[in-house]
């Protein structure tokens, strides 16, 4: 099946405000400037034969939204995932890069550590031989910073046994633990996109800031071979939350089914204890959690059904009451239809509001809240793709409109003609009907 872009991928995404940093030279207030690091759509690179990524940076003032710096577009086409932590100065990232002493052409997946505008390190988490070939996909795959920013957490495919023929020579020198005569056993896995993805397990990465990783600092949580984890968030420094898919009645069909049955848990990473939430009728998908209130709120629906039919936004208290959170009926609300981006949620306020479009825009995706301030992504049929920037009111979210400005210049499409100037039909006697039109300056007939 061909690559079908996700709607991610035609916008832009990957975002983090992030608070200022103390070093920068700037002559202005520190706590008046807003960084925003961009990662725009795929682009085809003819010479190389592939598509690229790329990022710009931006520096706005946080009173006006005045911009004041905006670096040339840098390719990060290896970068698969990336976590910020609380500090502005420490980011993690897991890049790919084609490893050249494989025989069989696999790509390497390197964790990188970045502090203080220097790589701290970088490991290559392959070498730990605790698990497969890492998530990087936008449905199961995530990377983040525990609070205290001791752990990192990712997916991986399971560690499988190594598998051996009957027809080996030296069958009785067998690796320890591994399987004789399976090669070929059928595995089940997510198809599509997902080729090779069957099992999925939870990777703790115990971030050593001393200058050297100690051998032991990848752990695994086991999973029930009867769902698959995905969608992880920190809850607390020892507590994760996230989606967990079932496989029955079979894996195939995720990346474009919402409609899979799937559920919320919440696991302690000291004694692997999970809880869940929500009913096995419904579906689960994007959750966040709100510090302040402790409190998880994620979409649903309805499992089984149309696909990508209305989500409703459901919220689980710290007492584990699971509720749906009343949006209204407005002629203007059309419901939920997408995924929520993985980025931060850093507002102050636990409300929900309802946005007013940027001006010209006919729809908008939000790609990041910082305190009072909101990211999206501008749509419209007659230009490419904007990046606006706002401020909202927490106390009155619903009583005023945010006043958008745009970061990005304002590229307009070319005005649409027709080629057609002259079209007209004849139909000869006892003969066919002929359709004639001129494009510009050729006839063309058709019969």
């Amino acid at each position: 099946m061909a690559h079908r872009k996700t709607w991610q991928e035609y916008t832009i995404a990957d975002i983090s405000l992030a608070a200022s940093r103390s070093d920068w030279p700037w002559p202005f207030d520190q706590d008046d400037l807003v960084d925003d690091d961009v990662t725009a759509p795929s682009q085809s690179n003819l010479g190389k034969e592939e598509s690229i990524k790329f990022q710009t940076h931006y520096i706005a003032q946080k009173s006006n939204f005045n911009l004041l710096s905006q670096t040339p577009s840098s390719d990060v086409s290896t970068e698969k995932l990336r976590a910020f932590g609380r500090k502005p100065n420490v980011i993690a990232i897991i890049r790919e890069t084609p490893d050249s002493k494989s025989s069989e052409k696999k790509n390497k997946q390197q964790l990188e550590i970045w502090k203080d505008n220097s790589l701290h390190s970088s490991v290559n988490l392959q070498l730990f031989d605790e698990h497969g070939e890492v998530y990087t996909d936008g449905t199961f795959g995530c990377l983040e910073f525990s609070p205290d920013e001791k752990y990192l957490v990712y997916l991986a495919e399971k560690k499988e046994p190594k598998k051996q023929s009957f027809l080996q020579s030296e069958v009785a020198a067998t690796v320890e633990g591994s399987k004789v005569g399976v090669e070929y056993d059928f595995v089940e896995d997510w198809g599509e996109q997902f080729t090779g993805k069957s099992q999925p397990v939870i990777c703790i990465f115990k971030v050593n800031w001393d200058p050297f990783q100690s051998e032991d600092c990848v752990r695994i949580l086991e999973a029930s071979e009867e769902w698959s984890p995905g969608q992880l968030i920190w809850c607390s420094n020892n507590q994760l939350a996230g989606v967990a898919w079932f496989h029955q009645p079979r894996r195939l069909e995720i990346i474009y089914c919402s409609n899979r049955p799937s559920q919320i848990f919440k696991v302690d990473i000291s004694s692997g204890k999970y809880d869940w939430f929500g009913l096995k009728t419904n579906t689960a998908a994007s959750p966040r959690h709100h510090s302040e209130s402790d409190t998880i709120i994620y979409l649903s629906s309805l499992a089984y059904g149309p696909h990508r039919k209305e989500q409703k936004i459901s919220s689980i208290s710290p007492d584990g009451t699971v509720r749906q959170v009343e949006t209204g009926t407005n002629d203007s609300y059309q419901g939920i239809y997408c995924t929520i981006n993985r980025s931060q949620s850093g507002a102050d306020s636990s409300n929900i509001c309802k946005l007013s479009l940027p001006e010209g825009c006919t729809g908008s995706v939000v790609l990041d809240v910082f305190q009072d301030v909101i990211l999206v992504c501008g749509v419209s049929l007659i230009r490419p793709d904007q990046l606006f920037i706002g401020r909202f009111n927490s106390d009155k979210i619903n009583e005023y409109s945010i006043e958008w400005k745009c970061l990005t210049v304002k590229n307009e499409l070319p005005p649409t003609q027709s080629l057609a100037s002259d079209v007209f039909s004849v139909k000869l006697a006892g003969a066919m009907e002929y359709v004639v039109f001129k494009l510009n300056k050729f006839t063309v007939v058709i019969v």
